[in-house]
């Protein structure tokens, strides 16, 4: 064996500490980084991952909609659409950093998220489906509304379940559950 490993015989003759602990030799050093970690982080749900990149997309959504928004200004005000295009690129904004403010809490485990990502997303659907009603001029979008809803519906739904459902507890809890305690 080479100088830096210990056989079996220096491991076992090697001093005892006052804890009890068998020392290993000088030189050797081991690592347990498992037990340096103060706080072991729990895993992330597959529901939460989910409902986390859905929230991110929306927000990457609507920011690429105020940039497109933003370098059609001058076209959509040419041909006097409504709203407003500068009224919808407001929104677009803060919308688009709503929803990565809330992915980025949402993935350092905040819990008010739970509550919050189900109410933005509704904000935003009644948000759509208002412009819609408004705004839209043609039959055929009026008779989107329907389904649009459903979806709305469907999407504030599914964010509630998946953030508010009993396996998602733990990872929530600043507390290391007492099945993964070591």
């Amino acid at each position: 064996m080479g100088a830096g490993w210990p056989t079996f015989k220096r491991v076992i003759t090697a001093k005892y500490s006052g804890n009890g602990r068998c020392l290993p030799p000088p030189g050797f050093v081991r690592y347990n980084l498992a037990s340096m970690n103060p706080a072991p982080s729990t895993k992330r749900p597959r529901s939460v991952t989910l409902t986390l990149w859905g929230v991110f997309l929306l927000g990457v959504w609507n920011l690429g909609r105020a940039l497109a928004l933003g370098q059609q200004r001058s076209l959509l005000q040419e041909l006097a659409s409504r709203p407003d295009p500068t009224f919808r690129l407001i929104l677009a904004l803060v919308w688009g950093v709503v929803f990565i403010g809330l992915a980025e809490a949402l993935r350092r485990k905040r819990p008010f998220t739970r509550r919050l990502i189900p109410l933005a997303i509704a904000g935003y659907a009644l948000y759509e489906i208002s412009l819609i009603l408004v705004f839209a001029v043609d039959a055929l979008a009026r008779q989107t509304l329907g389904l649009e809803a459903l979806l709305a519906a469907g999407a504030v739904g599914l964010s509630y379940w998946a953030l508010n459902r009993t396996a998602v507890a733990d990872y929530f809890s600043n507390q290391v559950p007492a099945s993964r305690r070591p």
